[in-house]
Formats: C-alpha cells, sequence, structure tokens
C-alpha cells in the first residue's frame, strides 16, 4: 500500500498534506503549545507585541507556536520554522538551561553563525552572557538575528529543572527599547513563563 505522503507533479516531487496532520498532531500533544498558547495570545493582543513559543530539537530553536496583537510586527518565524539558538532570545534562553559539556556540544556541533552585526558569535563572550541570563532568568536579543527587531525571552522547564522550551515576545526596536526592554517587558515574560510552569506542574499531579 502506497504511503500516500509525495504527490508528483509535472516533473516535480511535493511533500503531501498528511504531514499537517502529523505535524498538527505532534505539535498539539506538546505540553508547551497546551499550556502557553493561550497565555502568550493573551498576552499579545494586550501589550502588541508578536510573541512565540520555541521548543529545542536537535540543537535548533523550533517554533511551534505565533500570536500577535493588532498593532504587533508580521511573524519573523513561521511555524516550524528553525533558527539557532545562540542568536534569538527564547534560543539563548534555552542554551542558559544547558550545563556547559552541552553547551560546548553545542557550540562544537553547530558552531555560531553570524546573521548580523550583533551576533555573538565568540564563544568566551556567548558563555559569560549565558550566566547572566541564568542568572537573570531572561534573555534579550537586541538585533542578533534580523536588524532593527528585539525580543525578550524566558526559558520553561520542569519541576525537576528539565527543559521544555520557551517563550518570547518581539518588537522592533523603536518601541522595544528603554525600561521597556531592561525592565518592564522582562518582567512579564518571567511572570508569564512562571505561570505556564505552575500550571503544567497542577496538571501533572
Amino acid at each position: 500500500m502506497q504511503q500516500e505522503r509525495v504527490i508528483k507533479q509535472d516533473d516535480h516531487y511535493y511533500t503531501g498534506y498528511r504531514f499537517l496532520t502529523i505535524g498538527e498532531t505532534r505539535r498539539r500533544n506538546d505540553v508547551m503549545f497546551e499550556h502557553a498558547m493561550d497565555e502568550i495570545g493573551a498576552f499579545a493582543q494586550e501589550a502588541n507585541v508578536r510573541m512565540q513559543i520555541y521548543v529545542e530539537e536537535f540543537g535548533q530553536a523550533v517554533c511551534i507556536g505565533i500570536a500577535g496583537g493588532q498593532r504587533s510586527i508580521s511573524p519573523v518565524d513561521e511555524v516550524g520554522y528553525r533558527t539557532p539558538l545562540h542568536c534569538i532570545a527564547a534560543g539563548k534562553a534555552m542554551l542558559a538551561e544547558f550545563d556547559q559539556d552541552r553547551v560546548d556540544e553545542h557550540i562544537s556541533r553547530r558552531g555560531l553563525s553570524k546573521h548580523t552585526e550583533n551576533t555573538i558569535t565568540n564563544r568566551a563572550r556567548l558563555v559569560a552572557e549565558l550566566k547572566e541570563i541564568s542568572d537573570q532568568g531572561y534573555a534579550i536579543n537586541d538585533e542578533e538575528y534580523i536588524p532593527r527587531l528585539r525580543a525578550v525571552g524566558a526559558a520553561v522547564t520542569e519541576e525537576d529543572g528539565s527543559l521544555l522550551g520557551a517563550i518570547s515576545a518581539s518588537a522592533p526596536v523603536g518601541i522595544l527599547s528603554g525600561r521597556m526592554l531592561s525592565e518592564e517587558l522582562p518582567k512579564d515574560i518571567v511572570g508569564m513563563a512562571n505561570t505556564i510552569e505552575m500550571n503544567i506542574s497542577v496538571q501533572s499531579e
């Protein structure tokens, strides 16, 4: 019996829509998607920022959820899009949850590709920033992936410290600056991550 997963049109082959069902089932079964989507949707409308949910897979950040307010930017990442961990806020927040051996392994395997003039491409500098992220509980992407775009991200973990994923909020530099960048949005994002962690913990009891 044919698997019916590839379609030939003229001389080209395309993936079939069966993959939509497979991918959507996987996404809806993810605990991050289940517990974070409503949270980021409400906040995106309230704050007019673009919100994202990421998980780590094969050493990359995979976007599994997006929400935005009426005046927020268009999505930079689409659902399913893969991004290097070291250059986005959610990715750095997840990296900060790795132990040093895993960070070293990740850098050796994936490298530190440059995307803008602000991308961190030096191992020592990245390690120092990951320590700061771990201490403060959130990460900032200061035009490190897309020019003129900033973001704030925080990891979501289980009670035993296991990484589940991360959430982030992004906005143009003209909006995300000053106290909003240094205090207000980080406080909101960390609080949202803590709420998601609590909801996941309650459900698992």
